[in-house]
């Protein structure tokens, strides 16, 4: 998706193509200086093909930050309750889907629709407590 918006958009990658720049970039510049992932806010604005880029990458980035999370409470959840891991990370995935599909109409807006699925998140960290909990006793 966020390819797609890129090239819709003539976004350019972030990194060229020198190895050399990379390696420097990888070993010297800490990675949360050099990544520059959007497309300039005054393009942004200027352009709606790069607006909508812009909120496809931050739903991307946003999905990615609690995916590990997510994915962790639901594998220690799900070792004393497959059943409703199962379910409650079904329901944050199936918000995830909302949240991304109405984020990336270029209106971050729509993006509330699918905050709902964060809801999924509360189960999961109480029964990951008692998962936890049968496991220790």
């Amino acid at each position: 998706t966020v390819g797609k918006a890129r090239s819709k958009a003539k976004v350019p990658y972030p990194y060229g193509n020198d190895d050399r720049f990379f390696f420097y970039v990888l070993t010297v510049i800490p990675p949360s200086f050099f990544c520059v992932a959007y497309a300039e806010k005054a393009e942004a604005e200027k352009d709606p093909l790069k607006n909508i880029f812009n909120c496809t990458q931050r739903a991307h980035q946003n999905t990615l930050e609690f995916w590990p999370i997510v994915t962790s409470l639901s594998l220690i959840a799900g070792l004393s309750h497959p059943v409703v891991a199962a379910a409650a990370h079904a329901w944050w995935l199936l918000g995830r889907i909302i949240y991304v599909r109405g984020y990336i109409t270029g209106n971050p807006q729509n993006r509330l629709y699918g905050v709902a699925g964060q809801l999924g998140v509360l189960p999961l960290l109480f029964v990951s407590i008692s998962s936890v909990y049968n496991l220790i006793k």
